[in-house]
């Protein structure tokens, strides 16, 4: 594993886990400014996503610290960040435009999952190489 990958993948934990955390347990810092859903089975949804991207964010972490296969943590990175901001280009495109703040989201989902691509690709030639 490279250096530049594992920086990568730590970057990338921080994210799921610092993200995942706060949706998990506190959402309403994250929703303030649409306002927190009143339904508790949408509130359980939301701490649902948080929990597994905090999740994510632990295995990503143990890739990182050589702990399980970093391949691994690379896909699931990858899916991971392309899927949400799919999700938010998809959100945009059916249910309108939210605020600015949703595409500099959407532009940093999209650039962590196409770096885990890079990443992919970087550990694949590396080790065709030896």
């Amino acid at each position: 594993m490279t250096l530049s990958i594992r920086i990568f993948l730590f970057l990338a934990a921080a994210t799921l886990v610092g993200i995942g955390a706060t949706i998990a347990f506190v959402p309403h810092v994250i929703y303030a400014d649409g306002g927190m859903p009143d339904n508790l089975m949408a509130v359980s949804d939301i701490r649902s996503a948080g929990s597994l991207l905090l999740t994510l964010g632990v295995c990503v972490f143990a890739a990182g610290l050589r702990l399980i296969p970093v391949r691994f943590a690379l896909i699931v990175s990858a899916i991971t960040f392309l899927s949400y901001g799919m999700g938010r280009v998809l959100s945009v495109g059916l249910d309108g435009f939210s605020g600015s703040s949703i595409y500099a989201i959407a532009g940093l989902e999209w650039a962590l999952g196409i770096a885990a691509l890079g990443a992919l690709f970087v550990l694949r030639s590396n080790r065709s190489e030896t």
